[in-house]
């Protein structure tokens, strides 16, 4: 396996997990990896808790349609729209509706890639997974990131000399306490 893990660099210690797991062909290791996952979301409905678009793709390989997800290490280039949420495995297996993806496809093309099957049993194996899991590296939950469409110029302890770099905002959505 170390011959082979030379070849792709996994771009964080997010993706290291899945990306190891797969190439030894682990995969109830691969779906304990995946804790926190990104799905795309037009920006007017990332602010909304109880709103969810779900944009599928057809996938050539499985011959339906897929619903892509990212790792934080394999999110792409910031954009205003759409912008990426956080959600996990049990989150992804209570919403799930008929008619949703077939599939559900984290870091699609990448190394790491895995296609995760949305039947019934593919959605138990979600749900064990996140139940069984400690939620290792991963980030806050309840919190929205937007990328600010453009760059920031000024020096800073990442950036020297005024070289361009991307910044994004972090919005903290607090969640009033239940009583029940």
């Amino acid at each position: 396996m170390e011959a082979l893990a030379g070849y792709w660099q996994p771009p964080s210690a997010i993706e290291r997990g899945p990306y190891e797991a797969r190439l030894r062909g682990n995969w109830p290791v691969y779906y304990d990896s995946v804790a926190d996952l990104h799905p795309p979301q037009p920006r007017h409905t990332a602010d909304q808790p109880d709103v969810t678009i779900f944009s599928p793709y057809r996938d050539p390989r499985t011959r339906s349609a897929c619903l892509a997800v990212h790792t934080a290490g394999m999110l792409p280039a910031p954009v205003p729209d759409p912008v990426f949420v956080i959600r996990d495995l049990g989150w992804f297996e209570r919403v799930r509706e008929p008619g949703d993806p077939a599939y559900l496809v984290v870091n699609p093309g990448s190394p790491c890639e895995g296609v995760l099957p949305a039947t019934p049993e593919g959605r138990a194996l979600w749900r064990y997974h996140f139940e069984k899991s400690d939620r290792p590296v991963g980030l806050a939950h309840g919190v929205v990131r937007i990328p600010w469409p453009g760059t920031s110029r000024e020096p800073s302890p990442r950036t020297t000399g005024g070289r361009p770099r991307r910044a994004w905002f972090v919005c903290v959505r607090r969640r009033p306490p239940s009583h029940g």
